[in-house]
């Protein structure tokens, strides 16, 4: 994930001020996010905290306790949970995969039903695997986010994840 927004925030807020700070898992951030929420008050305006719904059932409780982990701090602290995983987001604008893996093709499956909403897809990664059999994690999702397009993106939590960092960079200016 870290890599896939590093490319796509450096190419999108080219001039904007933030820092993203990868995690060895779930357990991992949900640990670390008070000490790190405390130690970073004095230089962070906000704290956007994205994990992903893998293996849990619900979104809003989840969002819920992540938020509260962040809690104690009079800057804004904001949970964005990526519906099941990352490639539900690759997921959601084909024409990005496809002009990033020059597989032509997956475009036009755009129009099928799974790819309209991709985030309620259980096996985002198999899709993905399927559709474009070379694809790898690290690679793909710096090449994807080399073309990717917010506006053509049809993941719902991609759309509330983006729109949540864009206002919240667009203050810090």
């Amino acid at each position: 994930m870290k890599m896939f927004l590093e490319v796509l925030f450096s190419r999108l807020f080219p001039d904007a001020r933030y820092q993203l700070v990868p995690h060895e898992g779930k357990s991992d951030l949900e640990r670390s996010i008070p000490r790190k929420v405390r130690g970073m008050h004095s230089i962070a305006s906000a704290f956007v905290i994205v994990r992903d719904q893998h293996s849990v059932v619900d979104c809003v409780a989840l969002k819920a306790r992540i938020a509260a982990l962040g809690s104690g701090t009079s800057r804004e602290v904001v949970a964005r949970v990526v519906c099941r995983e990352l490639e539900s987001w690759i997921l959601g604008d084909l024409v990005a995969l496809e002009n990033a893996l020059q597989v032509s093709g997956i475009a036009k499956q755009n129009a099928r039903r799974k790819f309209r909403s991709p985030d309620e897809l259980v096996n985002a990664s198999e899709v993905l695997a399927k559709l474009c059999p070379g694809y790898t994690k690290t690679h793909g999702a710096k090449a994807v986010a080399a073309h990717f397009d917010p506006a053509r993106c049809t993941s719902r939590s991609f759309q509330v994840f983006f729109k949540t960092v864009h206002r919240l960079l667009s203050q810090a200016e």
